[in-house]
């Protein structure tokens, strides 16, 4: 009977520690989620902002080749 009980004991320190090594492992990744994400949107938030630029300066070239257009016309 003492035999069984050890068992069942060892079994459940066992499991305990295995279901603290998870929660261990899923509040890691948590954190690491939470970073890589914030990288991610950083990262999106500078290619925006060249986007914007670049795109700021092809409507100023193309207004003044719309200009240009018209005044000839004109």
């Amino acid at each position: 009977m003492q035999s069984v009980q050890d068992r069942t004991e060892k079994q459940l320190n066992s499991l305990q520690s295995d279901v603290s090594t998870i929660k261990e492992n899923v509040h890691r990744i948590e954190n690491t989620q939470e970073e890589v994400v914030l990288g991610m949107l950083i990262h999106i938030k500078k290619q925006v902002e060249t986007k914007e630029s670049q795109i700021q300066v092809l409507n100023k070239r193309l207004f003044n080749v719309e200009t240009k257009t018209e005044q000839t016309q004109q």
